[in-house]
This record gives C-alpha cells, structure tokens and sequence, in this order.
C-alpha cells in the first residue's frame, strides 16, 4: 500500500472527525444558548471540540487554518464563563454567536485545506 493511499486516507478521517467536532460545538453553542441553566463545560480543553484540538494538533498543528482556530475558541469559553453569571447579558449572548460564526468559518477553511491538500 502506497504512502499516498495512506495519507488520503488520513485526511478523510481527519475531514470526519473535523466535522463531528464542527457538530458538537454547534450542539453545545445551541444549548448554552436555549438554556439559560444549562451546565456546558467551560474549560477550552475539555470540551469535546477542545478534545478534538488537542488529539489532532500533532498532525494539523503547524497549518494556519488549525493554529486560528485557536483564539476564537478559546474567546467563546471566556465570554461562556461570563455569561454563566449573566444568563440575560444581551451582548454576551450576542457575542457568544458572533464568535461561534467566527470559530466555524475558520473550520471551514480548515476543511478546504484539507480537501485540497495533495
């Protein structure tokens, strides 16, 4: 079996854990935000979104697309950690999204990179 066959197959589980992560964050955003005394965990590196950054930086930790995921991860925990002392701040809910369309868009440029990749 070739290297290649084995990278492209790397990439594909690569591309199916991205996306499960993608939804489990999407998952988590929803029910912090529909549920004023939901319990989500706070702390980056223990999410499963967290988990999967961790797991994976090994192998994608050098590319960009991976390394700017990073911040606005990191940003959605502290506005979390905010809001769950302010379970109506408006501007924290607000920013809460704003920051969960901004961690999605990098995954989705994480995703194209590693589609495109030969």
């Amino acid at each position: 079996m070739s290297s290649k066959i084995i990278e492209q197959s790397l990439k594909l589980e690569l591309i199916d854990a991205l996306a499960d992560a993608r939804m489990q964050h999407i998952q988590w955003v929803g029910d912090v935000l529909k549920d004023d005394k939901f319990e989500a965990e706070a702390d980056h590196t223990q999410c499963n979104f967290g988990k999967w950054m961790i797991k994976v930086k090994g192998i994608l930790g050098e590319l960009e697309e991976f390394q700017d995921i990073d911040i606005p991860h990191r940003e959605l925990h502290m506005v979390y950690k905010l809001l769950i002392n302010n379970p109506e701040h408006s501007v924290l809910r607000e920013e809460l999204k704003l920051l969960s369309y901004k961690l999605i868009d990098r995954v989705d440029l994480l995703e194209k990179r590693l589609s495109s990749d030969d």
